[in-house]
């Protein structure tokens, strides 16, 4: 199975798919030109995540239960530092 994650106007990439029953779940970055966001999707539809930063990048992810955790890293003052 394939399938489009972006709307083709912004470079994307992935990082880790996991898969937990009928679902899958997926991380990744998306660039948007000016800015880095970490995101995520499930079964091919992004997922809101309530980040506030100008760049920041999803790279794991895990299923528990209901719960879906996602760490990564983002640039704060020019240093990255890890996130979860």
């Amino acid at each position: 199975m394939a399938g489009e994650l972006t709307d083709e106007r912004h470079k994307s990439s992935t990082s880790s798919i996991s898969v937990v029953g009928n679902d899958v779940y997926i991380s990744g970055s998306e660039f948007t030109g000016t800015n880095s966001g970490a995101r995520m999707w499930k079964n091919g539809v992004r997922l809101p995540l309530n980040i506030d930063s100008d760049e920041c990048y999803g790279v794991e992810l895990a299923v528990s239960g209901g719960d879906v955790y996602l760490a990564g890293f983002e640039n704060v003052a020019g240093t990255f530092a890890a996130r979860y």
